[in-house]
């Protein structure tokens, strides 16, 4: 089975990064509420986060969503909170036409790349370097989770005697 880009930006990895790892992840295609100025919503939705993941693929790259990298490089250099990532979903050739601050970015910002296995959560590498890149998540801890809880009892020791 072939996974598709749309698949793997609007299933997998909300999948992956909100259901397994607790991310918040705003997708324009879902939480972008429609009939607003569609760039303006983007700039801002960028702007509030902290991390922003480009999926790049040949319809990416040479589509009219091209104007959301070029809004997230702008924001990285204006917002120095802001972070970019990109994913190569599939192997593509950068237009000509890029403006310049867009190609000196596509070369050296983070760039992560997709490979096709048998299951998503298959491709341990993959998730493993975008977790790297990712903000560090805190684990909450409740009472009943406790280090404690982790540890074996410990039972039968004679305090004389080594335990082996």
């Amino acid at each position: 089975m072939s996974l598709s880009e749309e698949q793997f930006a609007l299933e997998v990895l909300p999948q992956i990064l909100e259901n397994r790892y607790g991310y918040k992840l705003c997708f324009i295609e879902r939480d972008i509420l429609p009939g607003g100025a569609y760039m303006d919503d983007v700039v801002n939705v960028i702007k509030r986060s902290r991390r922003t993941v480009v999926i790049l693929s040949p319809n990416y790259v040479n589509g009219p969503a091209m104007f959301e990298l070029e809004a997230a490089i702008k924001t990285a250099l204006e917002f120095t909170t802001v972070k970019l990532i990109l994913v190569e979903f599939k192997p593509c050739q950068e237009p000509e036409s890029l403006p310049c601050k867009v190609k000196k970015a596509l070369r050296i910002l983070p760039r992560i790349t997709w490979k096709m296995s048998t299951s998503p959560a298959g491709n341990k590498h993959f998730w493993k370097r975008l977790r790297y890149h990712m903000p560090v998540k805190r684990i909450k801890r409740t009472e009943d989770k406790s280090l404690h809880t982790f540890l074996p009892p410990v039972t039968g020791l004679d305090s004389r005697k080594p335990p082996y």
